[in-house]
């Protein structure tokens, strides 16, 4: 095992182990998992692994399969502990149309990198309902979970052997939204001293 697969490992099992902190997180009614963007994410996760091993990846894979199976644990939570009084409004009902078209696209391009793309595309647009949450309710988001999370894809970039933007780009993306979320979720503290 050279290197490179070693990083990718790692970065699979660090993401991986962000998940348990996450859980725990949502049991404890910390967190509130948005159920549009956990379902979307589960989804295109599966969809987004088999394009990814189609294209070649083998040493960074790790990234895609817990990107799977981790929003699997999560949109099933969620189902459970999301407030269904307050529904959805308008804004995130449109994530949700526009994710699906982009996964239609997706789907149907049979191309892997246009494929890919889409799918990134698709998962930035399910990604909007919870980015917004973690603005206006920081605390409601597990800034550990996205941290740990950010590290394992910075590991993902470093496990890229032969760059190609249908190598690189994923963990990137990742990197970008894992990176986002817990700047975001991290406001919790100045939130809280604001109110007191």
């Amino acid at each position: 095992m050279d290197l490179y697969a070693i990083l990718g490992l790692l970065s699979g099992i660090i993401v991986a182990s962000s998940a348990v902190p996450y859980v725990y997180s949502i049991l404890a009614k910390k967190t509130t998992p948005h159920p549009i963007t956990w379902i979307l994410w589960a989804f295109m996760g599966g969809l987004s692994l088999f394009f990814y091993w189609d294209l070649g990846a083998r040493d960074t894979i790790w990234i895609a399969v817990v990107n799977f199976v981790g929003p699997c644990i999560a949109a099933t939570l969620s189902l459970k502990y999301w407030d269904w009084r307050d529904g959805f409004n308008g804004f995130e009902y449109a994530c949700l149309v526009f994710s699906i078209i982009s996964i239609v696209i997706w789907i149907v391009s049979r191309d892997p990198v246009l494929a890919l793309t889409f799918n990134i595309i698709a998962d930035a647009l399910a990604a909007l309902p919870t980015l917004t949450k973690a603005y206006r309710q920081p605390e409601t988001e597990s800034t550990w979970s996205w941290g740990v999370a950010a590290v394992g894809a910075v590991l993902s970039i470093m496990a890229i052997g032969e760059w190609s933007y249908g190598i690189a780009v994923l963990p990137l993306y990742l990197f970008a939204l894992y990176t986002t979320l817990t700047l975001l979720s991290l406001r919790k503290n100045a939130v809280v001293l604001q109110k007191i």
